[in-house]
């Protein structure tokens, strides 16, 4: 399953009004989302010439677009959309994939406009995609849909506070929409990587909190393992990995980290790197 945004800023779509989005799914048997409804994945291939698994792939990480689902700055769209910081890609709305034969053009004025205007919709002929982390970063909305029983999460994204933004979206999500319930122990990876973090920053004696000494001496741990309730007697479990410090590191990862207080979390903003 490759997870990508649907962008509908201009859209009436009940439920999804502040969230400027919907979850838009690449799945080998149908493609679509529940404000565009779905399409077979063969019908959507033979009208969109270059659609393949790499674009597919390509879509669901395109950052940087003058529309970014739920993170979109309205202000600046016009500005980002004219100076063609648009790596999201206009596919053919599934809606329509059964009753059309010719393949879809997307370099058109129109198509343009609505990303400058901000005026994109679930029931135009052409929808425009993005990175799926502007609606849902870790990847796990569609596997509740399906309710999985076991699902395997890894959040590498950057969160130097460590607040597990990204996790509470999702329970958030996965509560108004699904009914589904995720019970996660997360607090014992953060508490332990902020009391590494604040060291390594020498924070440790003017800021850290209380418990700092007791935490250190807590066991490594960068995994937490949960439970989800889908309704009824309907569980499940959620394996959840973290970008994090527990001292257990390499040396040259330990030495890394104490030069870069920000690891591991440094911003992915910065796309220069190192050998190091």
């Amino acid at each position: 399953l490759i997870n990508t945004a649907l962008n509908i800023q201009g859209s009436d779509f009940a439920n999804r009004r502040g969230r400027n989005a919907d979850f838009f799914v690449f799945s080998p048997l149908y493609v679509g989302s529940e404000a565009t409804r779905y399409a077979r994945t063969e019908a959507v291939e033979r009208l969109e010439q270059g659609l393949d698994l790499a674009t597919a792939m390509a879509i669901s990480g395109a950052a940087a677009s003058s529309s970014m689902g739920s993170n979109s700055i309205k202000a600046l769209t016009p500005t980002l959309a004219l100076l063609n910081v648009r790596l999201g890609y206009w596919l053919s709305n599934p809606r329509y994939v059964e009753a059309t034969a010719r393949p879809q053009r997307r370099s058109t004025p129109l198509f343009l406009w609505s990303e400058i205007s901000g005026r994109l919709y679930e029931n135009s002929d052409g929808v425009y995609l993005t990175d799926g982390g502007h609606i849902e970063n870790l990847g796990v909305y569609e596997l509740l849909r399906r309710r999985c029983r076991v699902i395997v999460a890894v959040d590498a994204e950057a969160d130097a506070p460590m607040n597990f933004a990204s996790l509470m979206k999702l329970q958030r999500y996965a509560r108004i929409d699904l009914g589904v319930r995720i019970d996660l122990p997360w607090t014992p990876i953060r508490d332990r990587t902020r009391a590494i973090m604040e060291e390594n920053a020498d924070k440790t004696s003017a800021q850290a909190s209380p418990g700092t000494s007791e935490e250190a001496s807590k066991p490594h741990v960068h995994v937490a393992i949960g439970s989800i309730d889908y309704g009824g007697d309907d569980k499940g479990y959620l394996v959840y990995i973290k970008s994090s410090l527990s001292s257990d590191e390499n040396d040259y990862i330990r030495d890394y980290a104490r030069r870069n207080d920000t690891f591991p979390h440094e911003t992915t903003g910065d796309q220069f790197f190192s050998e190091e």
